[in-house]
């Protein structure tokens, strides 16, 4: 199909000299997938050295599910990975900075709303489907739903790092494959499996919320970095704080006596406090964020073009 193409050993020895970047930030690469691996697969085996294999079965009940919306969601971002490297390309700092503030909130709202379905849900779901003794404890259960917004969250930033090609810093998925193997061991062994998950999330906070943002803006975006955490802190206070209110209040709203227990019960709850979380997040942060206000005219502007 190709003559064209040599095929020789000679080739690859006069051709590698020439593309010596791409090698190297293709091993680079290599390294950052292999630790992300090694990160996201070693916490059943930690679980059953110190707690039980049981519990390596309640745990992985909930990682079925949980893995599900993390795909999902994944399948969702990364499509646009190749139009943020289009926009780099472009080299306009504003324009990349705007696009980056709506791709950040647009992101964090619809990952925090995807982890409080899967938080208000989850636990009827697990009960009707395999029975309550396979229930986790509620502290688990943030504790899980922590470690997933961080780590469906974080592709707003690696977008950003890998659209600049910024993998040079192998040490920092090494360094976070071996906090997190010695956060859950270290802490596997004094609080069980909340101490695993909790080594888990320590390495997420370390790399992935304080040095890629670091990195991304130092190289990348070229820009301050205060910004980010001060949107971090507002938009994280708003998602969680509308959560904490609406679980606090249906705790009142949902047990009166007059409603009894049903499956039609639950299901009406789960709907409702989805809807309600949904709109009253979307309008706060359409107020306080400059990003939800360009997202939603984006979303509109397709739409009207559409039609």
């Amino acid at each position: 199909e190709y003559p064209w193409l040599d095929l020789s050993q000679k080739s690859i020895y006069r051709l590698s000299p020439k593309y010596k970047e791409l090698i190297s930030k293709t091993k680079q690469v290599f390294v950052h997938k292999i630790a992300l691996f090694i990160i996201e697969n070693t916490n059943p085996i930690i679980i059953y050295a110190y707690v039980s294999l049981t519990m390596v079965t309640h745990y992985g009940n909930y990682m079925i599910l949980i893995g599900y919306v993390v795909t999902f969601m994944n399948v969702i971002f990364e499509g646009m990975g190749a139009s943020i490297g289009n926009l780099v390309a472009e080299n306009n700092k504003n324009h990349t900075l705007e696009v980056f503030w709506e791709l950040f909130t647009s992101r964090l709202w619809i990952s925090a709303i995807a982890c409080y379905g899967l938080y208000i849900s989850i636990s009827p779901f697990i009960s009707l489907w395999i029975g309550e003794k396979y229930l986790l404890s509620n502290t688990t259960l943030i504790l899980l739903i922590i470690s997933m917004f961080i780590r469906i969250t974080r592709s707003v930033v690696d977008s950003f790092k890998n659209a600049y090609q910024l993998f040079a810093d192998i040490w920092a998925p090494i360094t976070e494959a071996l906090i997190h193997l010695g956060g859950a061991i270290i802490l596997g062994n004094l609080w069980g499996l909340n101490g695993i998950i909790s080594g888990g999330i320590l390495s997420q906070i370390i790399i992935v919320l304080l040095w890629k943002p670091y990195y991304t803006f130092r190289k990348g975006l070229k820009s301050p970095l205060f910004p980010y955490y001060i949107q971090y802190i507002i938009h994280i206070a708003i998602l969680a704080g509308i959560a904490i209110l609406l679980i606090y209040c249906s705790n009142y709203l949902f047990n009166a006596e007059y409603l009894p227990d049903s499956v039609f019960k639950e299901c009406g709850k789960i709907i409702l406090l989805f809807f309600a979380y949904t709109i009253i997040t979307y309008l706060l942060l359409s107020i306080l964020t400059s990003g939800m206000r360009r997202f939603t005219f984006r979303i509109y502007n397709i739409i009207t073009h559409r039609i």
